[in-house]
């Protein structure tokens, strides 16, 4: 009987496992998943991997405002046709890498672009002739175009600046100054391409800027984009990560850039292969419109993505408040 009994329980167990394993036919034939296939290779495509990439290692320096040593990252430039590496931007002017040498200063006065500034190392000051605000890594300013005023490095280490410039701006020109302390401002997305996690310090003013991160061993999911689409990238951090271009591969250090590749059909991604957070310095670019009036409620979010009372409060927490200037910056001798 024990062995009978045995037997039975063993029966029933594996006859429970088969039934697991092949569940009965459904009334109707379901349609199989769609099978997602490798996207076409450089050469099928005839991409120039390095026409999408700047690298200010690579880059004369130029003075800009008579004492801001530039490199260029990104430039114009139609990304459809042939050209210099790097001159790809249709909706941007610029994007470079700014520095300024310990106890000099730019001149007091006005440019026609608005500019997004990133401080990336060093301790300097922003002035607009009357007030001042103290910066330092982390810190992004939005100076919008014709605004009086002046960068100067105050510490004893260059100020280095990742520094973006738009010819056709979204916002209002004649706006103020604002200077925002990016360490203070909440995560408005998380596990965007499996493992983007972002920061937006301007968003309240429909500026497409954001400080996108990721964590140690990981990689983004690689994806393409259509031919309106301007996806720019700055790595901010030195750690070792690499871009993925379609069926190639790069390494990422600090500071070189990439326009992601927009045919619909290269791919792109990063690889942090490293054991720290890495970040970049990410915008999109759109045609140019109206100015928009100010608000004193924030815009849409970018991309439809979710921006609570809790985020919007954490951008208006991380304003820097400028103090009075009382003594100019030294002249560049």
């Amino acid at each position: 009987m024990k062995t009978l009994l045995l037997g039975l329980l063993a029966a029933t167990a594996l006859g429970g496992a088969v039934q697991a394993q092949a569940p009965a036919s459904p009334a109707a034939p379901a349609s199989a998943p769609a099978l997602i296939r490798e996207p076409p290779s450089n050469l099928q495509t005839g991409l120039d991997v390095d026409r999408f990439i700047g690298d200010p290692a690579r880059s004369v320096t130029r003075i800009a405002r008579d004492a801001i040593m530039t490199r260029k990252i990104l430039t114009a430039g139609d990304p459809g046709q042939p050209g210099p590496d790097g001159a790809v931007l249709r909706y941007r002017k610029e994007v470079v890498l700014g520095t300024i040498q310990p106890g000099e200063a730019s001149t007091l006065n006005g440019v026609p672009e608005q500019q997004i500034i990133y401080v990336t190392h060093g301790q300097g000051r922003l002035d607009d002739g009357a007030r001042a605000w103290d910066l330092k890594p982390g810190y992004a300013m939005l100076i919008p175009p014709g605004a009086v005023h002046r960068l100067a490095s105050v510490g004893d280490a260059p100020l280095e600046m990742i520094m973006m410039s738009t010819a056709s701006p979204p916002t209002p020109a004649g706006g103020e100054i604002l200077v925002r302390d990016t360490a203070k401002i909440l995560y408005i997305e998380q596990g965007v391409h499996w493992t983007n996690m972002s920061k937006s310090p301007f968003s309240d003013l429909g500026e497409r800027f954001l400080i996108v991160y990721m964590g140690p061993m990981t990689v983004a999911g690689a994806h393409a984009h259509t031919p309106e689409t301007e996806e720019g990238w700055v790595k901010i951090t030195d750690g070792p990560t690499f871009m993925q271009v379609g069926s190639e591969i790069r390494r990422w250090p600090a500071n070189m850039g990439l326009l992601s590749p927009n045919n619909g059909q290269t791919v792109h991604a990063a690889i942090n292969t490293g054991d720290k957070v890495e970040s970049w310095f990410y915008f999109q670019g759109r045609p140019a419109t109206a100015p928009q009036a100010p608000t004193n409620g924030p815009r849409s979010p970018l991309g439809g993505r979710v921006w609570t009372p809790e985020i919007a409060q954490s951008a208006i927490d991380a304003t820097v408040a400028p103090h009075a200037l009382t003594v100019a910056p030294a002249k560049r001798k």
